[in-house]
């Protein structure tokens, strides 16, 4: 069987450049440079893979309501998981972005935090440690 690799993850945004502004800004990935209309579909380094930003059709988008702060899509069945070593820390750092954050939560050795983007879209950050490591 092949290796498959994870390469890319794709989320689909209402407002582009609010998402692009947060991953950039707030989770510090960089913008990387491509062929594609920067209005319609934005390439970030996320390390071991890449984060790609889409743009929904206006006639999609319109019907779509987002609050402030936006309301977690725990409905959704994917989760964005980056791992980091310092999730306390990283935690900290970014609630002072003003990153919504959930709590704190351990199951040892794991150690993760859920929070949330722009548009509601939940993601974790975690020490990465599985029953396997």
């Amino acid at each position: 069987m092949d290796n498959l690799v994870l390469g890319r993850v794709m989320l689909y945004a209402k407002d582009l450049k609010r998402m692009v502004a947060f991953y950039r800004d707030a989770l510090g990935f960089g913008v990387i440079p491509s062929r594609y209309d920067p209005d319609e579909f934005v390439v970030l380094d996320a390390g071991s893979a890449q984060l790609c930003l889409h743009q929904i059709p206006e006639v999609i988008a319109r019907n779509i309501d987002i609050g402030d702060p936006p309301e977690p899509r725990s409905r959704v069945p994917v989760k964005i998981m980056f791992v980091i070593e310092d999730v306390e820390g990283t935690r900290e750092r970014l609630m002072a972005r003003g990153v919504q954050m959930g709590s704190l939560q351990s199951f040892p050795p794991l150690i993760y935090c859920d929070g949330n983007d722009p548009e509601g879209n939940i993601f974790q950050i975690t020490n990465g440690h599985t029953a396997r490591n």
